[in-house]
């Protein structure tokens, strides 16, 4: 008090000298964080009001201007009639000391006035709006403006032990997430019952309660409990929320726990007024519960005259009684009746009579109008009765089992029918009666010009789209792209320039499709358009092609017996069944595989010499194998400079093949021996022995030259092979699995032995008179060894068994 005192006195000195005058200021409030609304702002100076001006933004102005025997004023603001509060003294403040208040001063002289803000000295800070509340989950520290934001954490659990209903996940709604349903589930970690959400809500009263599965069953709440407020016909739980809060732990329907005894339960009254000759419009349910109220419990009607409707009743013993539009009439129930209780007055006499309820659970009572017991309900009992009612619980006689057509316009009326059936008309049916189009209607009797008999391929994508068509006759084919790859790697045997594909698919046009080798790695590709399918010659499996070079200078010649090719009218090319877009793997010059793949079949060129030949006259020799069916002169010979050595170049493939030599069709045929090296020998079931030429090749082979009966050439037979009998030479054994012995009585000069190809296998120059020779390891079974004594040769067959 002595500071305020000095203040005071320093104040009083200063004011001693200033003269008397008019002064004037120009006063601002700013009321940016003035968190109420503003009716009106008033300057306040003693006892004098004078009401501000509003600038906008918040800002309010008061023009000072007075006769004043002191510069000093004492003054304060004022808004919506409350003069400012201050809880900390400031430069701007005078405490006057006679009654304590506390309010601004100044010196007009020495200072002009600047904008404050309410309460406060200064000017008002920016305005951050937002939650000012620490305790808030959303407190921002920076706000100094409450904007009425704040929110708190609000935790429900939820009992729901007891509930009986199936459901799968609880949750809580109300008017705080918009009686949404669902979007609020509860959590029960620990699979003990007890559900719990927490929900950030606002300072407010609230409505809400428990539900489940998205509101597929939710709470049915004892209007009269002391959480619960009723409007409207719904009875909700309460909450006020003014900070974080974890509610107490109810139980489903109630509104305290599982463990605290049940105070009430739910009652559904049901009546059934199928008795009640009465006029009536809605009937009711009065008693003690409900203080007798009249039409305040009314029942809603549901079917044949039953009325019915749930409350929450509590356990105390009540009595009750169902009536109509508000008492117009009411039961007259018999005392005799089980499910009654009498009331009589002081005489004895009886007053009245009353259903009796006294409540341990959840109840129905499903009774008919003045009785215990449901009404009986009259009509067919039978199941197989046209009329049989299921709800019916005595049989009135009305059964009707008599079923027919009942019509009388019907084909098939049958007069003594009590129960409807099938009946049949005459109708006509108009629609398309042609069989042949595509919108042809089974059903109709007459015709009415719809049919559609233009089939034809209707997709626009197809290559044979038919504009023309309207109805679908699954003919569309589709043109695909197919990339062909020629592989000429290696391939120095031919001369060409431009490779190019032939087909019939481009009419065997020559040079119309010439492929293209633009990386230079000698594999050459073209890309050509083919309608899908096998092509529109029957019996072939695909459209036919080969590759030929430069205009057909020169073209494949492929082995009919190849995978990739098909053969008919003399003709051998490769073949594509299209179904698809395609990229074909590059193939050899001739060959189904690449030029690096090992082939299936090479060039063979038989040579033939008819020389030394005498017999019966030929005109043309042919050859004749398991090759080519044995087809007699499909494959003639020719001899082109009359040397009367004949040849034919053909493919073989590189099977093991048995062949001989004939001439005109089988006229002659080689008879060779069956010790001859290069032959081998066959018999068949009825023990016929067919002694053939035998043949494998690993590459394009130019056989040498034999002689017809021969397995050499004409020229190359020995004289001294015919008189080598003289020699006492012997093999042994033979057949063997491989390992033979050659026994000699005069030394031998060489042993060489050879495939059927004539390979050498084996060599050895002047063996022992009894040598081993080894050849187990050797794949071929058949074998030719020569052995040469004193300038003359033996040639024999070893044969090998495995």
């Amino acid at each position: 008090m002595k500071k305020l005192f000095i203040i005071f006195s320093i104040l009083l000195s200063l004011n001693s000298f200033a003269q008397p005058g008019t002064y004037s200021g120009n006063f601002i409030l700013d009321l940016s964080l003035y968190s109420s609304t503003v009716s009106n702002v008033d300057f306040v100076r003693g006892t004098q009001v004078s009401p501000m001006t509003s600038l906008g933004n918040n800002q309010y102005s008061y023009n000072f201007s007075s006769f004043l025997m002191s510069p000093i004023i004492y003054y304060n603001f004022r808004v919506n009639g409350v003069d400012e509060s201050f809880s900390v003294l400031n430069n701007c403040l005078f405490i006057n000391p006679t009654t304590n208040d506390t309010t601004r001063f100044i010196n007009l002289t020495t200072t002009t006035p600047s904008i404050v803000c309410w309460e406060s000295c200064n000017s008002c800070v920016t305005v951050i709006p937002g939650c000012t509340d620490v305790t808030a989950i959303n407190y921002i520290s920076s706000a100094n403006l409450d904007n009425d934001s704040c929110q708190y954490n609000i935790t429900f659990i939820l009992d729901m032990s007891e509930v009986a209903d199936p459901f799968v996940v609880a949750e809580v709604y109300g008017d705080f997430n918009n009686w949404c349903g669902g979007c609020a589930s509860m959590t029960d970690i620990n699979n003990d019952s007890i559900w719990e959400i927490t929900i950030p809500l606002m300072v407010g009263n609230y409505e809400y309660k428990f539900a489940a599965d998205t509101v597929n069953i939710e709470e049915s709440l004892y209007e009269s409990d002391n959480c619960v407020v009723t409007a409207w016909g719904f009875s909700n739980r309460v909450l006020n929320v003014t900070g974080n809060q974890t509610l107490d732990t109810v139980c489903w329907n109630r509104c305290y726990s599982c463990d605290t005894e049940r105070n009430f339960y739910n009652v559904t009254f049901s009546v059934d007024m199928s008795n009640v000759t009465s006029t009536y419009t809605a009937p009711e349910v009065n008693g003690t519960f409900n203080n007798w109220c009249g039409n305040c419990w009314v029942l809603d009607p549901s079917s044949n005259n039953i009325y019915l409707r749930s409350f929450n009743i509590d356990t105390s013993l009540h009595t009750f009684k169902f009536s109509a539009d508000n008492w117009n009439i009411e039961e007259n129930l018999d005392s005799a009746l089980s499910c009654v209780a009498l009331g009589f007055d002081s005489t004895g006499a009886l007053q009245f009579v009353n259903r009796e309820l006294k409540l341990i659970s959840d109840t129905i009572i499903d009774v008919c109008w003045e009785s215990c017991n449901t009404c009986p309900i009259f009509g067919c009992t039978n199941p197989l009765a046209c009329n049989y009612d299921s709800l019916a619980t005595l049989d009135d006689g009305s059964c009707l089992t008599v079923y027919g057509c009942m019509n009388l316009t019907a084909l098939n009326y049958d007069s003594l029918a009590t129960c409807p059936d099938s009946c049949f008309f005459f109708q006509i049916i108009y629609g398309c009666t042609d069989s042949m189009a595509c919108n042809f209607n089974i059903l109709a009797n007459t015709d009415d010009s719809s049919c559609l008999l233009n089939y034809g391929c209707m997709d626009s994508l197809a290559y044979n789209y038919d504009s023309l068509a309207v109805c679908f006759d699954s003919s569309c084919v589709y043109e695909y792209n197919v990339t062909f790859q020629l592989d000429l790697r290696g391939q120095t045997n031919i001369s060409y320039t431009t490779p190019e594909i032939n087909g019939l698919f481009n009419g065997w046009c020559g040079n119309c499709a010439e492929l293209t080798d633009l990386n230079n790695d000698s594999i050459w590709e073209i890309t050509v358009p083919i309608l899908e399918g096998s092509g529109p010659v029957s019996g072939v499996p695909g459209w036919e092609y080969k590759f030929s070079a430069d205009n057909w200078n020169i073209q494949e010649n492929l082995f009919s017996g190849d995978p990739c090719t098909f053969s008919a009218f003399g003709y051998t090319n490769r073949y594509i069944n299209v179904t698809q877009d395609t990229i074909l793997d590059p193939v050899c010059w001739g060959s189904c595989n690449d030029c690096f793949a090992p082939q299936t079949s090479y060039n063979l060129t038989f040579r033939l010499d008819m020389s030394q030949y005498i017999g019966i006259p030929f005109i043309t020799p042919e050859i004749n194998g398991t090759f080519n069916n044995w087809c007699g002169n499909c494959w003639p010979m020719t001899d082109d400079d009359g040397d009367n050595i004949w040849e034919f170049t053909t493919l073989i493939d590189s099977s093991l093949h048995e062949y001989k030599f004939s001439t005109d069709n089988w006229s002659l045929q080689e008879l060779l021996d069956s010790s001859l090296y290069c032959v081998t020998s066959t018999i068949d079931s009825s023990g016929n022995v067919f002694v053939n030429r035998e043949l494998k090749i690993y590459s394009d082979t130019i056989l040498d030259i034999a002689c017809w009966n021969e397995c050499d050439s004409c020229t190359a037979l020995p004289n001294s092979l015919l008189n080598i009998n003289d020699i006492k030479l012997s093999i042994y054994p033979n057949p063997s699995n491989g390992l033979f012995y050659i026994k000699s009585n005069d030394f031998i000069d060489r042993i060489v032995v050879y495939d059927i190809l004539s390979k050498k296998l084996f060599e050895v120059s002047h063996p022992e008179l009894v040598t081993e020779i080894d050849l187990s390891n050797k794949k071929a079974n058949v074998l030719l060894i020569e052995t040469y004594i004193d300038g003359k040769v033996s040639r024999e067959k070893l044969i090998i068994i495995k």
